[in-house]
């Protein structure tokens, strides 16, 4: 699955769905501390790269289309998520 990282694309990040429970508590824990601490990207524990916020995403003010981990408009693989 693709993502979206600051230094460019990382067709091998793992997405939260393919993460064991433990892995994406990991993650979460960083993304939320980073948004915490207004830092706008964070260390994944898995890969080591550097992985964008919600909050980075959003400040773009559009998607990228790139099926970004904390992607904050829906989009994933499979294209846009229907919230409905």
């Amino acid at each position: 699955m693709i993502v979206c990282i600051e230094e460019g694309f990382n067709q091998n990040q793992m997405q939260l769905t393919d993460m064991t429970s433990e892995q994406r508590a990991e993650v979460m824990r960083l993304h939320d501390a980073a948004v915490q601490a207004g830092e706008p990207k964070y260390v994944d524990p898995i890969s080591g790269h550097l992985c964008s916020t919600t909050q980075k995403h959003f400040a773009r003010g559009h998607c990228c289309e790139s099926a970004c981990r904390h992607c904050p408009y829906g989009f994933n693989a499979g294209g846009f998520n229907n919230p409905e």
